[in-house]
């Protein structure tokens, strides 16, 4: 891919080139001429010299013709055509080099490099075989942020395809099909496609029994890559604002009483905690009793 991402910087810079050069054009220059343009103050001049808008205007036109004779920027004129016919040549010869197959070329040999490859016989076959493993893993009923992934995917494998399928490609072609893969590749490493681990439970929740008054503490104990995020739940209804790892209940009353478990989540999957007891009793009184 870089081969075919530094071709495709090329062809973005000689465009720009082929701009700044086509901008050296003796008419373009010569409409591009007005009084703003000279830093001429046209009401100044007409109020305190002995001049008309009339004369003012042929002067500047007077002015615009006489630069189809300047031998300065004839030259310059003459030097930039040159240089355009230079430019679009090497733009055929590396079009007609067929970067493409060159390049696929070097990946065929990059891929019977690696012994250890066993299940597929070339570059094409084994972009295909991974391809289809990488859709294969976000197939599951469980996978986060499913359709975006697939989706992301799909795109990827579509304009892969359509690039490598297309050897006539123009350097201009190239580099935008090289764009839009790397746009989707970043999209998809935002995603965190390749380097992501489902949460895995730590420790699970306990039953706990409690007098009024007292600090709870649960802990939704969990890891993963990315880290999870968090979610409480309380008589299976979610208690809004609590995204941390350990809900704490302050000062335990009655009403904190219920069931409750936690979800933890990443772009993977969200794992369920096992649904707890928590139960809050009155405080005991130490009665003295007087015969």
């Amino acid at each position: 891919m870089s081969i075919l991402s530094e071709n495709g910087f090329t062809e973005e810079d000689v465009s720009q080139f082929r701009m700044k050069i086509k901008s050296y054009d003796i008419n373009v220059i010569s409409n591009s001429i007005s009084y703003e343009s000279i830093g001429l103050n046209v009401d100044f001049v007409l109020n305190n010299f002995n001049v008309s808008a009339s004369q003012l205007l042929d002067a500047l036109r007077s002015a615009k013709s006489k630069l189809t004779e300047d031998p300065l920027l004839l030259n310059v004129i003459h030097f930039a055509n040159e240089e355009m016919s230079l430019i679009n040549s090497e733009r055929d010869d590396v079009d007609k080099f067929m970067i493409l197959n060159h390049w696929i070329s070097i990946m065929n040999n990059y891929t019977l490099q690696q012994h250890y490859i066993t299940s597929c016989a070339s570059f094409l076959d084994c972009s295909n075989l991974y391809i289809g493993n990488l859709i294969n893993l976000f197939m599951t009923e469980t996978a986060f942020n499913k359709e975006e992934s697939l989706r992301c995917i799909s795109e990827f494998k579509h304009s892969f395809y359509h690039l490598i399928e297309n050897s006539s490609y123009s350097a201009h072609d190239i580099s935008t099909q090289v764009k839009q893969l790397t746009a989707l590749l970043e999209r998809m490493e935002s995603l965190n496609l390749f380097c992501s681990r489902a949460p895995e439970m730590v420790k699970d929740l306990k039953d706990v029994n409690a007098t009024m008054g007292e600090t709870i503490s649960l802990v939704c104990n969990a890891t993963g890559e990315p880290t999870p995020s968090f979610t409480w739940y309380k008589d299976g209804s979610l208690l809004p604002g609590e995204s941390n790892t350990t809900l704490v209940i302050y000062s335990a009353s009655l009403a904190d009483s219920g069931t409750f478990y936690c979800v933890a989540g990443n772009i993977i999957a969200n794992l369920t905690f096992q649904e707890i007891i928590v139960t809050i009793s009155g405080k005991r009184h130490l009665m003295l009793m007087v015969w």
